[in-house]
């Protein structure tokens, strides 16, 4: 899930994502998804080794907007690997599609919350970055389930419940115990890391039979 996403107040409802494909994507979504402060609050040199040891294998990267995190994911695969970006956005889409449009080791796939198109256990790790807040339910969530071979890895790093900036507003952040919670609910086993003084990490590993 990615940009045009916004959050605002509305009627005192907080709007956490907004997806309308008929505008253009704008130069500023792009330069805000792309600026280099993410990296700092978010490092991925933190939770990219989460992933494990995933040289030659197949790595999905949910909700990758412009594909910001995509080169630390493709150094985590190696020349043989499989990068699968995926968004619900066919601008997003499209627009990694042409930034690594030179990398055949990158595929870009459109996906709804609801349904990622890959058969089920063909990935060997995912990784949701900065996107958990904005989720409605836990549809996308299952789905990473489904996908994910036995024993496959989900990393999960989203935004300390804390005031920003950086990060979405407060009152839609989820802190690393409710998201455990949650993940524990679908079956996988997790366990929490530091990212950053912002963002917290959970490596989580697909165990037994899907529950709920």
């Amino acid at each position: 899930v990615s940009q045009s996403r916004y959050h605002a107040e509305k009627a005192g409802h907080i709007h956490k994502w907004h997806v309308n494909e008929k505008e253009p994507l704008s130069q500023a979504t792009i330069s805000r998804l792309e600026n280099p402060g993410r990296k700092i609050a978010l490092p991925p040199q933190k939770w990219a080794v989460a992933l494990g040891s995933v040289d030659g294998k197949a790595v999905a990267d949910v909700a990758c907007g412009t594909g910001f995190f995509l080169s630390d994911i493709l150094g985590a695969v190696g020349m043989d690997g499989t990068a699968y970006a995926i968004d619900i956005d066919s601008r997003m889409v499209e627009f990694v599609r042409n930034r690594f449009s030179r990398d055949d080791r990158v595929l870009a796939i459109k996906s709804t919350a609801e349904k990622i198109p890959l058969e089920s256990e063909t990935i060997d790790a995912a990784a949701l970055v900065s996107t958990l807040h904005d989720l409605d339910g836990d549809a996308t969530l299952r789905e990473v389930w489904r996908v994910l071979r036995p024993n496959g890895v989900f990393v999960v790093v989203d935004w300390k419940k804390m005031p920003p900036p950086p990060g979405p507003p407060a009152e839609i952040r989820v802190g690393a115990k409710e998201a455990a919670a949650m993940l524990a609910k679908i079956g996988f086993v997790c366990s929490e890391f530091e990212v950053s003084e912002f963002a917290w990490g959970l490596k989580c590993v697909k165990e037994g039979e899907a529950r709920g």
